[in-house]
């Protein structure tokens, strides 16, 4: 199994995530099943809020300062930036903006929440991204090659993050069910495209952390004692049309996590420009996927499913219930 940490940093605490490859890492062209190993609890857990506040205070400690949360104003964003804050940790704030020649923040409608921390208090970061002029340069597709990124939108998460005088943290969310390829109930989890994060992290020795709420084997393990979330394994069985973002809420607020900011949908901060893009172009609705996502998947084609290792005991023991059922 690969450690994805360097010597100098853990992207995850005591680099407990790790992930190998079926075939060759040479074979980059191949579809290559992923295995993802996450470490075992190494103590008695605490509740779901709890472990994200402790998780909190041990990125403190071990990472270069400053801190800095990387937000967008989604439901991950908020939960992260409140775990922060009940730490009492000194931490900044990241927004990126998105724009296009002279149409500025693009992505709007995902910086509500986020633009309301501007009166925190806090250090706050604004990175402006020139749309244009990243796509259609280099720099685009040398961190895409950097990465072996096969997503157009995380590679400006990427640059963006390699801009900040610190080290970013990203939220990731809380381990929620869904409807695998197979159409049975799994554990949305990281596959290869986010691996690029720290692909990426490692290429450049830079600190930083991809995966907040996977941070610690107990804040992910501590997760599926939430009743939301041992349910689902059972209602998706029912009901397969149970929408997997009312699901995801649910379990943060069980968790004891509360909103300041409820957006109607899940957004990327991208729908805005992939309109801008197509009228600009004069191109089908789908431009931004043909000019950018495609290139990248044909030369990146990762499969998207994953097969999880995960501590049986600490599963059998919060799933015995929907399991029985």
């Amino acid at each position: 199994m690969h450690k994805l940490a360097t010597p100098k940093y853990e992207y995850t605490h005591q680099n407990h995530l790790r992930y190998e490859f079926e075939n060759s890492a040479e074979d980059i062209l191949a579809q290559r099943k992923l295995f993802v190993e996450i470490g075992s609890p190494t103590r008695e857990l605490f509740s779901f809020k709890a472990e994200a506040v402790a998780a909190a205070k041990l990125i403190y400690e071990k990472m270069p300062k400053p801190i800095i949360l990387c937000l967008s104003s989604g439901v991950d964003s908020q939960c992260m930036y409140s775990a922060f804050a009940e730490a009492g940790v000194p931490f900044e704030i990241a927004s990126f903006r998105y724009n296009w020649l002279e149409q500025k923040n693009l992505n709007h409608a995902d910086r509500i929440w986020t633009e309301t921390l501007r009166n925190s208090g806090r250090t706050f970061h604004e990175i402006d991204l020139d749309l244009n002029e990243f796509y259609y340069g280099s720099e685009h597709w040398s961190i895409a090659d950097e990465s072996q990124c096969s997503s157009p939108q995380l590679t400006c998460h990427m640059k963006c993050m390699s801009l900040l005088p610190g080290t970013p943290i990203l939220s990731w969310n809380i381990p929620h069910v869904f409807l695998n390829a197979q159409k049975k109930p799994a554990l949305f989890f990281p596959y290869s495209k986010y691996f690029s994060y720290h692909r990426f992290f490692l290429s450049r020795e830079m600190p930083a952390v991809a995966f907040f709420f996977l941070y610690t084997p107990e804040l992910f393990y501590s997760s599926l004692y939430l009743e939301n979330i041992r349910e689902s394994f059972y209602q998706y069985l029912v009901n397969p049309d149970i929408q997997q973002r009312q699901n995801k809420v649910a379990g943060y607020k069980e968790g004891g996590f509360q909103f300041e900011y409820l957006p109607k949908q899940k957004l990327t901060g991208f729908e805005k420009f992939k309109q801008v893009l197509a009228s600009h172009t004069g191109g089908p609705e789908h431009t931004y996927d043909l000019l950018f996502r495609q290139p990248l998947e044909a030369k990146f084609p990762f499969d998207e499913g994953i097969n999880l290792r995960m501590s049986a005991k600490v599963f059998n023991e919060a799933f015995a219930r929907s399991i029985a059922r």
